[in-house]
């Protein structure tokens, strides 16, 4: 699974237009749907830099790491954030086991097509 799909992902169960997330704006869930998609990210491909985490939403490597740093503060404080993000986190690793599953089986098939030949 792709950054922008986990982000895409996120900006559609928290119900907000994927089109509006690069447009400044200070509305909460707009906001909480972009920290939770960098902080996801970040969670799942801690390769990525944090220009690149911001790069969907034109922010910058500062804004990542604000954002970073407040979900971290939400998750430490509130329980109902950190219910959506662990919920989150169980339904993106789903996703991932799930394509890794059929990557496997296609491989396998593949294998199985040139020896029958």
């Amino acid at each position: 699974m792709e950054y922008t799909e986990i982000c895409k992902y996120i900006f559609s169960r928290e119900i907000v237009n994927w089109e509006i997330r690069q447009i400044k704006t200070k509305k909460s869930k707009v906001v909480q749907a972009r920290q939770a998609s960098i902080y996801l990210g970040n969670w799942f491909l801690p390769y990525l830099s944090y220009d690149e985490l911001g790069l969907p939403f034109k922010k910058n490597r500062c804004n990542v790491y604000y954002s970073l740093k407040t979900m971290k503060n939400l998750l430490y404080s509130d329980k109902a954030m950190r219910k959506k993000i662990n919920n989150y986190l169980l339904r993106i690793k789903k996703k991932i086991n799930e394509e890794a599953k059929k990557e496997a089986k296609e491989e396998v098939f593949q294998q199985n097509d040139f020896f029958i030949n």
